[in-house]
């Protein structure tokens, strides 16, 4: 509710705030400091971008102080997010978003101050090192998970991922690990993202119930605009794992029509006045 990082004793009592802004903590394996991405987590989608563009990670004492960033804007390009520590203490890796999509997981030397790419891959949002430190597990969204070796001296990923699949659930998020290294826990995401219609009165209240203009489960649905004419809906929509396109539909959710269907990102549709056409970001 307070926004920020905060400290609460594992059995209850008195919660302490240690940094004003930020989220997604880590401890360090000493418990003498936390990690944390400057930028609030905003969005809890399963492919919802980890941190906004400005984003920087953060490190503060865990009695509190004054933080510091151990990472600096544009060096990668993008927010920094979602810091691990490797169990040394040495490294911090994190992930990048560029604008929306992902830029990788990337690499903080602690011991130089150097950051670098370990892993680049679409969908890369959050990652968790094993506890002997020669593995690191990711999650991006969808359903699996991808396990890097890692090679401690150089700092470096030693070999080929590999995928393992998650049956039973439509995404993967919250990664962590047991101390032993033996099990993975995780939350399975989903989404229902709809445009919906709300019937209102001359003063403004609702008249009736609200009502889903669009009911598909795989895509997600927003930014709608009406035409001039009040006869038609325009919205970006994007299946998992896609990015967004422009669909049209009447304005009581009937004849849904795609309108884009190349790889760009296609957002912000507009009416032109005259309803003839739709003008959009690419």
């Amino acid at each position: 509710r307070g926004g920020g990082i905060w400290i609460v004793p594992a059995r209850g009592g008195t919660s302490k705030q240690i940094a004003a802004g930020g989220s997604r903590p880590a401890w360090s394996p000493d418990g003498s400091h936390i990690a944390f991405q400057s930028d609030e987590h905003a969005d809890a989608a399963p492919f919802g971008s980890a941190a906004q563009n400005g984003s920087t990670i953060q490190l503060i004492a865990a009695d509190g102080g004054a933080g510091s960033s151990v990472t600096h804007n544009g060096n990668p390009t993008g927010g920094h997010a979602t810091p691990r520590w490797r169990p040394d203490g040495r490294f911090i890796c994190f992930t990048v978003s560029d604008s929306g999509p992902s830029n990788g997981l990337w690499l903080l030397d602690r011991k130089i101050g150097a950051v670098r790419i370990l892993y680049h891959r679409d969908e890369v949002y959050e990652a968790v090192f094993a506890p002997d430190g020669s593995s690191i597990y990711i999650a991006g969204g969808d359903a699996l998970i991808t396990r890097l070796p890692f090679d401690a001296a150089s700092g470096t990923v030693t070999g080929s991922a590999e995928v393992m699949p998650v049956p039973g659930v439509p995404g993967v998020g919250g990664l962590s690990i047991s101390r032993d290294g033996a099990r993975l826990a995780f939350a399975g995401l989903g989404l229902s993202s709809q445009i919906w219609a709300q019937r209102v009165r001359a003063d403004g209240s609702p008249a009736g119930e609200p009502r889903a203009l669009t009911s598909g489960t795989s895509r997600r649905n927003s930014v709608p605009v009406i035409s001039p004419d009040g006869t038609k809906v325009a919205y970006m929509s994007s299946r998992q794992g896609e990015r967004p396109n422009l669909w049209m539909m009447d304005i009581d959710g009937r004849h849904p029509l795609q309108l884009t269907s190349d790889h760009e990102f296609e957002s912000q549709p507009e009416w032109s006045s005259d309803r003839s056409g739709i003008l959009y970001l690419a």
